[in-house]
């Protein structure tokens, strides 16, 4: 499903998304490395969207999960620091979910 939405979103020109990994890795020097937020969303990007008069970024993340997978406490954490600060949060189980919050930020995809 990941794979299929990057897909169908990839090419539209209001709209950049990215697979985002979580977790850490040990370097060659054995340095532990820490990469995004624990709980982060499995895609995130920006979408192009009218606010009054001006064009702006507005940052949106995408956790996809199948019918009847659940969010862990972490995933819900995240979910509320980025809703907290005015950005869009889609627990999606299809394209279509990406598609209608697209269209509620009036990005026609």
């Amino acid at each position: 499903l990941i794979h299929a939405i990057l897909e169908a979103f990839g090419q539209h020109p209001d709209i950049t998304l990215w697979r985002t990994n979580t977790g850490a890795a040990k370097t060659r020097t054995g340095r532990r490395v820490k990469f995004n937020p624990t709980g982060c969303a499995d895609i995130c990007g920006v979408v192009r969207v009218a606010c009054g008069t001006r064009v702006i970024g507005h940052s949106i993340f995408l956790e996809i999960k199948s019918e009847t997978g659940t969010q862990s406490d972490a995933q819900i954490d995240f979910q509320a620091s980025v809703e907290r600060v005015g950005a869009t949060y889609v627990l999606a189980r299809s394209v279509d979910d990406v598609r209608a919050a697209l269209a509620g930020l009036g990005v026609r995809a």
